[in-house]
């Protein structure tokens, strides 16, 4: 399963919130992937030159989630990236992760409410000036596009 360093550390790693959670996961990655016969060399050198990068360019106290303090914001800024990303995508919240949210304690929860609306509203600025530097030329005509009917 071999993947570029630019898609690991752009998808994969970009689920995760934290140098902390990022780093966490690379180290995951490579335990996995240096299992068995059967490894995939390209994909556990790619590995390990990223963590090597984030080893590189993070103190170790960046790179450990230690302490709860770092759990708990780790998990309201992914809850909350998630929110942002479905009120853009699907208009509402899904059940399932607003369930999550309200597992927060109230203060938690008035937190992780307050970052999915700022990143959801910075968000949809961006989305509107992508949008906004799309040119005629780089519309396909309706009566050009195939008809699914």
């Amino acid at each position: 399963m071999t993947v570029s360093k630019f898609e690991y550390t752009t998808f994969t790693l970009g689920e995760y919130p934290t140098i902390a959670s990022k780093y966490r996961k690379v180290k995951e990655d490579l335990a996995q992937a240096n299992k068995g016969w059967s490894k995939d060399k390209a994909f556990v050198s790619m590995l390990s030159s990223v963590k090597s990068d984030l080893e590189a360019n993070n103190t170790s106290e960046v790179l450990e989630m230690n302490d709860e303090w770092a759990e708990r914001e780790y998990w309201i800024q992914r809850l909350a990236n998630r929110a942002a990303v479905e009120l853009l995508a699907l208009g509402k919240v899904s059940p399932d992760l607003m369930f999550k949210i309200s597992c927060l304690d109230a203060n938690d929860l008035v937190e992780c409410i307050r970052k999915c609306t700022v990143l959801s509203s910075q968000l949809n600025h961006e989305v509107q000036n992508a949008e906004r530097t799309v040119q005629t030329g780089d519309v396909v005509p309706i009566d050009q596009m195939e008809n699914d009917s």
